[in-house]
């Protein structure tokens, strides 16, 4: 796959330490790849490249342990969607969901909570 951008307002067109993981979208909206590496920032923009990886190969292929696949994260399970549309925080419709809390007693100088998702 190989995408073209304009650059920005600004010149650059170049992304920074933290950036790893930042999406790339489909005309849909929709992420379609990662930033997995390159060596792209504002003091050689002009000569570094950036690399995405596509997001179906990050999904279940990248590796044999679940910390090197999204699946088991992002669909726990099993539901094997093939497009998601995203979440509009100014949609107006809201989000619900299942959650159970325990508190655990411990040492007065430290809490400990666990929330799982049900």
């Amino acid at each position: 796959m190989v995408v073209r951008w304009a650059q920005t307002t600004n010149g650059w067109g170049v992304t920074e330490g933290g950036s790893s993981g930042s999406p790339i979208f489909d005309n849909n909206k929709r992420v379609v790849g990662t930033l997995t590496g390159g060596n792209s920032d504002c003091s050689n923009q002009s000569t570094a490249r950036d690399y995405y990886g596509k997001f179906s190969k990050h999904w279940d292929a990248n590796g044999t342990t679940n910390s090197k696949k999204l699946q088991p994260w992002l669909d726990p399970l099993g539901t094997n969607p093939t497009t998601l549309n995203g979440y509009d925080p100014n949609g107006g419709s809201s989000q619900s969901g299942y959650f159970s809390l325990d508190f655990k007693t411990a040492d007065w100088s430290s809490r400990l909570y666990s929330m799982d998702i049900l």
